[in-house]
């Protein structure tokens, strides 16, 4: 191996240490930015921070900076600079009265939890939800219709599949505030598959460059004969740097996608 550096040209050096260079940078970026977490609220992201008992989510929402703080109980709300809340949220042990009450899809009783949302001293909801999926019933357990808005507005598809309706630059919905204190929908930043592709390319093009004569002569084996001695011609020497080239910018392609928000 060492044999085969030292005939490399200092150019072809300089771009396989790139490529041991874009391992070593987005690994540590896979390990500390990549391992985030967040929650995605109005078709953005909110990163967590966790401090104590104070799970903080930030990030931003139309050109503003949207920060929720939860801690326990209490949700407080900022999105540039207004803010919302504090908000309560509190499990009840509530239930419906009989079983023939029951929402249609749901078996039992336990499936659905008592919760009621304050805004201070006022009362902004109190019924039932389910966790998985996560659906609102008011007091008698009939579903929450959709949110209609006509003028404003802006709709999203959320995680599950649902469509939610909102009004730009409001204060977050009951639903979102219960969501958000009680069932946050994590999502790591991270994708594996991407760094671990971002990799084999790099490997692929460190290879390709050191025995890029041995590959040339393995090729031509098949199409002449005494490929061994045959000298590369400079468009394929050409076509070699192009090669690597993009093999480089798919690499980095790949590792930048690998530290952005996928699932």
């Amino acid at each position: 191996m060492k044999q085969k550096w030292m005939t490399l040209t200092r150019p072809q050096q300089i771009l396989i240490l790139i490529q041991g260079f874009l391992i070593l940078l987005f690994w540590i970026l896979y390990l500390t930015v990549g391992r985030q977490q967040a929650i995605e609220y109005r078709g953005e992201h909110l990163r967590l921070h966790t401090d104590g008992s104070t799970a903080t989510y930030s990030g931003k929402l139309d050109g503003q900076k949207a920060v929720f703080t939860v801690t326990g109980s209490t949700v407080e709300y900022r999105l540039g600079d207004t803010s919302y809340g504090p908000y309560t949220v509190n499990e009840t042990s509530a239930t419906l009265s009989d079983e023939e009450d029951l929402p249609i899809y749901i078996t039992s009783l336990r499936t659905l939890k008592g919760v009621e949302v304050w805004d201070g001293t006022d009362l902004l909801f109190r019924g039932f939800y389910t966790k998985t999926p996560f659906l609102l019933y008011d007091e008698s357990g009939e579903p929450l219709p959709p949110i209609s808005i006509i003028s404003n507005a802006v709709t999203v598809e959320t995680g599950n599949g649902l469509m939610l309706t909102y009004v730009k630059d409001s204060a977050p919905s009951f639903s979102e505030i219960i969501e958000i204190a009680l069932m946050p929908d994590l999502t790591q930043r991270g994708y594996a598959g991407g760094f671990a592709l971002g990799v084999l390319l790099c490997i692929v093009c460190a290879i390709s460059i050191l025995y890029a004569d041995n590959l040339f002569r393995w090729n031509l084996r098949f199409q002449i004969r005494n490929a061994e001695r045959a000298e590369p011609s400079d468009w394929e020497l050409f076509s070699r740097w192009i090669g690597w080239i993009v093999l480089t910018a798919c690499a980095l392609i790949l590792f930048v996608l690998s530290i952005s928000y996928a699932h």
